[in-house]
C-alpha cells in the first residue's frame, strides 16, 4: 500500500512538473502527440495485453507525456490551454486495439517483440530496425508505420529496459 502511495504521488509530481514546463520532444515531433493547433491527443499507447504490469505502469507515464504537449494557444483570448483527458482513451492493449482506432491516431507502442505483438509484426516486417532482444531501452520512431499512421516504440530488452526508455522519451 504504501509502494502504492508513493507511486501516485510520484506521478503527480511529474504530471505538475510537466504543466509547470511543458517539454517538446527533439526525437519525436511534439505533433506526433497531440494536434498543435488544438492540443488535442493525435496518439494512442498500446501495450501488449501479456507484458508485465509494469508496462502498463510505463503506458500510464507516457500519457503525462501527451498531457504536458496538450497545450494550445487561443490566440482570441492570449492564453494557453491544456487538454486532460481520461486514460482510458488514451491507452489500450494491442489485443483489443481496434482497426478504426489505429487509422486515427499515431500508435506509441510499449514493449518489445515478446510482450507487444503489434512489435512482433513491425519487426517481422523489416519496418522496425533496432535489435529489440539486446537493446537497453530505446525510442524508435518509424513514418507510416501501421495503418499509414506513425509509430513509435519504447521498448528494451526487459522490462527494466523499457522503463529506461520510458523515462528518457517522457524527459524529452
Amino acid at each position: 500500500m504504501k509502494a502504492r502511495i508513493s507511486l501516485i504521488l510520484v506521478l503527480i509530481l511529474i504530471l505538475q512538473l510537466f504543466f509547470i514546463c511543458p517539454a517538446t520532444s527533439t526525437d519525436v515531433p511534439r505533433s506526433f502527440f497531440v494536434d498543435t493547433t488544438n492540443g488535442q491527443p493525435q496518439s494512442i499507447i498500446v501495450v501488449g495485453k501479456n507484458a508485465a504490469p509494469m508496462d502498463s505502469i510505463s503506458g500510464s507515464l507516457i500519457i503525462t507525456k501527451i498531457q504536458a504537449e496538450a497545450y494550445y494557444e487561443d490566440p482570441s483570448k492570449g492564453l494557453f490551454r491544456v487538454n486532460i483527458w481520461d486514460r482510458e482513451k488514451l491507452i489500450t492493449y494491442d489485443e483489443l486495439l481496434m482497426e478504426d482506432v489505429a487509422k486515427n491516431n499515431n500508435l506509441i507502442l510499449v514493449g518489445g517483440p515478446v510482450a507487444n505483438r503489434l512489435v512482433a509484426n513491425l519487426v517481422r516486417e523489416g519496418k522496425s530496425k533496432v535489435d529489440w532482444y539486446n537493446s537497453q531501452g530505446e525510442t524508435e520512431y518509424i513514418s507510416n508505420g501501421l495503418y499509414g499512421r506513425d509509430v513509435v516504440i519504447v521498448a528494451g530488452a526487459d522490462r527494466e529496459k523499457t522503463r529506461t526508455a520510458v523515462l528518457k522519451l517522457i524527459s524529452s
